[in-house]
């Protein structure tokens, strides 16, 4: 089955659940796991999964997050997508807007 690069991505951090990893670490097991017999360069791997986590921090609906500590680097997240406690918050809070509720955080 081939995976899409935020796929790869999304599975990297499902496989690494403790840590900070940047962009050259999860360059380097994407590569390693998926391109080991490509003609695709590191540097060329390096800037898509680049530009595919700057798109994929933009949708907010990821398993990690962005460290405040540095920009390219990065932690799992687990996300509690629960419509229970979205409308708790606005029943008792009247938050509105969507917020972003995450476990441990």
């Amino acid at each position: 089955m081939d995976m899409t690069r935020p796929q790869q991505i999304e599975l990297f951090f499902n496989k690494h659940k403790s840590g900070t990893y940047n962009v050259k670490i999860i360059t380097k097991y994407i590569h390693e796991k998926y391109f080991k017999n490509s003609d695709k360069t590191m540097l060329q791997l390096q800037n898509e999964i680049c530009s595919n986590i700057s798109q994929l921090v933009k949708t907010k609906d990821i398993n990690f997050k962005r460290l405040e500590t540095s920009p390219y680097t990065y932690k799992y997240q687990k996300i509690a997508n629960d419509d229970v406690i979205n409308s708790y918050l606005l029943k008792y809070y009247n938050i509105t807007q969507d917020k972003e509720i995450y476990e441990n955080d």
